[in-house]
């Protein structure tokens, strides 16, 4: 037991040394800086915090780092440092659109899967190198047991998607009208602690470690593993499109973690597991995009206007204003632009009554008092521009 204690702090220390640590911080960094660049741009204002891209991840990324610990080092799977390194340079890799589409597990691990599988194929020479034969003794089951776990999580991260995890934008359509989407990404850090080819740590069953890599004795070893997606909802509400593609991703990783499980007694099946994984993915975004890009949902209503955000904290969502909905009246003045609706709340500036059409097609009141302070446009964004000249298309 002390060993093991001793290696739990040695391996939470090992945290430190590792690039992808690093690099969520300041990948994650650039990206909200564009992003709160971008809402200026196209709003006028700040929408959304810095570093909200991780925000209500940490709970789903805390339990599924625990479940796949548990896995990993009761497997006996190891990770060696140059694996770590190797995945750090396909993160790096697909980071490189600043954007967070492909930080999937199911790409970064999928294609680091498809390099350690075709070393076998390398020249002799290189096969001899000290970090090429260190990758050549990379469990290939171990890492689609991973990538398969990694991507239930994305599923379940994904169905848990809240109204307000996703980030409005407007933009010019083909007929010169404002409409609007919504970009929902995140990026999770699920902490895996694993097995690591140097430490204390003896076998203490035949089967564990699963792998040797001529070493005799483990340590431990956090891992900061990254998992994300980035994708766009134009033809409906982002909460509704992320459960729906929360589903699918979860059914699509049971297959995938079937084949991952099989492929300990029957190694080629580790192959079909990522193969799986990486053609499901990308198939369900696919199908998706075709049935998103037909019909706007955030375009511009016969009457009122349409709610394209709101600011998180401010009076319209202490309201419960949300997306999606129509304000026509503001104190009762009927509006049909953004400048009616900034004359309308100027009528009674300690107080606003709004009447909107919920998305259920129901007509219903919101009212509150306004604070000195506070948001005097309420922080409700819409899909028109008062001000064409103050927003610009992307």
């Amino acid at each position: 037991m002390e060993v093991w204690l001793l290696e739990l702090v040695k391996g939470a220390g090992r945290l430190l040394i590792q690039p992808l640590f690093y690099f969520a911080f300041i990948f994650l960094f650039i990206l909200s800086h564009l992003r709160v660049k971008k809402e200026r741009s196209g709003f006028g204002t700040r929408i959304f915090n810095p570093f909200s891209e991780w925000k209500g991840t940490w709970g789903t990324a805390g339990m599924a780092g625990l479940f796949i610990s548990a896995v990993m080092v009761g497997t006996g799977v190891e990770i060696p440092f140059p694996f770590l390194l190797l995945l750090f340079c396909v993160t790096l890799l697909v980071s490189l659109p600043l954007k967070l589409t492909y930080f999937s597990a199911v790409y970064t691990l999928g294609i680091s899967f498809l390099l350690l599988f075709a070393i076998p194929y390398l020249p002799d020479q290189l096969q001899q190198t000290t970090w090429i034969n260190a990758l050549s003794n990379v469990s290939l089951v171990g890492v689609a047991l991973l990538l398969s776990l990694l991507l239930m999580t994305e599923g379940i991260g994904l169905f848990r998607t809240k109204a307000g995890d996703s980030y409005p934008e407007r933009k010019k359509g083909s007929r010169g009208k404002w409409v609007g989407q919504h970009r929902v990404r995140k990026l999770m850090v699920v902490p895996v602690l694993a097995l690591f080819p140097a430490g204390l740590i003896d076998s203490f069953a035949p089967w564990w470690p699963l792998l040797s890599i001529n070493d005799s004795e483990f340590g431990l070893v956090v891992i900061p593993f990254l998992t994300g997606w980035e994708w766009i909802a134009k033809g409906q509400l982002p909460v509704t499109a992320a459960k729906r593609l929360g589903k699918q991703t979860l059914v699509l990783s049971l297959p995938v973690l079937i084949l991952a499980i099989s492929s300990f007694f029957v190694p080629a099946l580790s192959l079909a597991s990522v193969a799986l994984a990486l053609l499901g993915r990308e198939s369900l975004y696919i199908f998706y995009r075709l049935r998103d890009d037909h019909h706007p949902f955030f375009s511009t209503p016969s009457r009122g206007l349409r709610v394209l955000g709101v600011i998180p904290g401010s009076p319209g969502e202490k309201m419960g204003v949300k997306a999606g909905e129509v304000v026509i009246r503001v104190n009762a003045l009927p509006v049909h632009s953004e400048s009616q609706y900034y004359e309308a709340l100027q009528k009674n500036g300690a107080f606003s009554k709004l009447e909107v059409i919920d998305q259920q097609g129901e007509n219903r009141y919101v009212q509150r008092a306004i604070y000195q302070g506070e948001h005097h446009e309420l922080g409700i964004v819409f899909v028109d521009a008062a001000d064409e000249e103050r927003y610009q298309s992307y």
